[in-house]
């Protein structure tokens, strides 16, 4: 699954997909309210931590606890 993103509507490549009529019988589905990742597309990747969930196999993701400092510190350990 990839992404393409722009800065501007205008500088959108294709936008068939917004036609009326657009057949879009082979996308996958999501429950909406509800977060596509969590969902089994595309992998887990948090914002607030330094750490990429992508370095580990599905199911496994980072731990994360708090140093003396306050820093978070991730680890492979459950």
């Amino acid at each position: 699954m990839s992404f393409r993103t722009t800065t501007a509507i205008d500088h959108v490549e294709d936008d068939s997909f917004a036609a009326e009529g657009y057949d879009a019988g082979d996308w996958a589905e999501v429950s909406v309210p509800g977060h596509w990742v969590l969902q089994g597309h595309g992998s887990p990747i948090s914002a607030s931590v330094r750490c990429s969930a992508r370095r580990w196999s599905r199911g496994w993701g980072p731990t994360t606890t708090r140093t003396s400092s306050g820093r978070a510190r991730c680890s492979r350990e459950r």
